[in-house]
């Protein structure tokens, strides 16, 4: 498995935390998590999005981090995490300051195989 950087781990753990507070902190005060529903600008709007991902799941435990690829500013990332109701399999793309902060977050669903 690839090198796991201290950014992917931090957001995975608060996440499988359900620690949102702790996942803010990660963020720059101007970062925007883009996806296809819209784009969650500031730390305001990031907080809501991550309340109302996670509220979506069961739990949200991590399996694995696979795939783990940085360049200069950017990190790409796959994610398996089980959510009570199946597999959520996710791709991350962040982007990230000279701090270490994410400056620009894109999740994207990869596959979810739920339980019948």
């Amino acid at each position: 498995m690839a090198e796991i950087f201290e950014p992917v781990n931090e957001l995975t753990e608060a996440l499988a935390a359900r620690d949102v507070e702790r996942a803010i902190r990660l963020y720059a005060a101007d970062a925007e998590v883009v996806r296809y529903e819209g784009v969650a600008k500031g730390t305001d709007e990031i907080r809501a999005f991550l309340i109302g991902f996670l509220s979506g799941y069961e739990r949200f435990e991590l399996i694995s981090i696979d795939q783990v690829q940085r360049s200069d500013d950017m990190v790409v990332y796959d994610s398996s995490n089980e959510t009570g109701a199946g597999v959520l399999q996710t791709i991350n793309v962040l982007q990230l300051d000279n701090d270490g902060l994410i400056t620009r977050h894109v999740p994207l669903i990869r596959g979810y195989w739920g339980k019948t």
